[in-house]
């Protein structure tokens, strides 16, 4: 485990506890993670220092008033947050107590724990921001275009900030590509199916028409698929009697798919559309014939 997430792990447990009501104490919380007392001392008074948390004969435990708030989802996100300063352009405890704030984090969606570089976008979320929570059209350039569209969530895909916004149909922009956000008068009534399809989408290409394609994983590979989603909207559709799998995912376009299947060599084999399968095996075959 990376420490990255060895410390959103930490830090998404802790969360957990205070958010249930327990008082751990900083002996009990550094032998349950083995790590040093001042490791947790400083997870308490850095990492988690936009927390109401309270202290009491060496005791800690939140704010009565804002125990349950928080879901488990929510929770690990919030380690997440806690754990990484570039994730936001800025990410300080006036921010993260303010997310605590219910219209605020439903302007949120994070997946993912690699962050891109977003410094001096500080005024560009704030108003992105504003016009999610007032459900107010947002007109900005993009691409030399300018463009009007209904803003609904601002998600960090895999560490790259995006903007979903119908503009026609249900779109993505991506944050370090727009300029000069203005919030326009116009309010509209948010559609209860496109936040729903937002907040299931694996991908970041929202709006964007998928395919379908399934595989058959070996056993060897079968674990890794099993502990977690490694193509885009993966779905265990069978498990095999060998300790394989047959699993199936969606993608914007076939060489999304064709790099999956070439890193997953020799345990991974396409089972439709085949052809996809063809296409691989003749990118393959071309490979192979390559003289060095």
């Amino acid at each position: 485990m990376k420490e990255h997430d060895k410390t959103a792990f930490r830090l998404s447990s802790i969360l957990i506890k205070l958010n249930e009501g327990d008082h751990p104490s900083i002996d009990e919380l550094a032998k349950e993670y083995n790590v040093h007392k001042r490791t947790i001392q400083r997870d308490i008074n850095e990492r988690l220092s936009y927390l109401p948390i309270q202290k009491d004969n060496g005791r800690i435990s939140l704010d009565p008033a804002y125990l349950g708030k928080l879901s488990t989802d929510e929770i690990r996100n919030f380690a997440a947050l806690s754990g990484v300063k570039s994730l936001f352009p800025t990410l300080d405890n006036t921010f993260l107590r303010r997310i605590f704030d219910d219209a605020v984090r439903s302007a949120y969606l994070v997946k993912g724990h690699h962050y891109e570089n977003l410094s001096g976008k500080d005024e560009i979320f704030k108003r992105i921001e504003e016009a999610i929570i007032h459900h107010k059209k947002l007109t900005f350039w993009y691409k030399s275009t300018q463009r009007t569209v209904e803003p609904y969530r601002l998600i960090n895909q895999k560490g790259i900030w995006y903007l979903a916004a119908v503009e026609d149909k249900l779109k993505s922009f991506s944050i370090a590509k727009i300029f000069e956000p203005l919030i326009t008068g116009e309010v509209f009534v948010p559609d209860a199916s496109i936040s729903e399809l937002i907040e299931k989408s694996e991908t970041q290409w929202i709006g964007i028409e998928t395919k379908e394609a399934v595989f058959q994983i070996d056993s060897e590979a079968s674990p890794y698929f099993r502990r977690r989603n490694l193509i885009p909207d993966q779905t265990i559709e069978k498990e095999l009697e060998d300790g394989g799998l047959i699993v199936s995912g969606r993608f914007t376009d076939e060489t999304q798919a064709l790099n999956i299947v070439g890193y997953w060599l020799p345990h991974i084999k396409i089972l439709s559309p085949i052809d996809l399968h063809d296409t691989f095996r003749m990118q393959l075959k071309k490979y192979i014939e390559q003289e060095y």
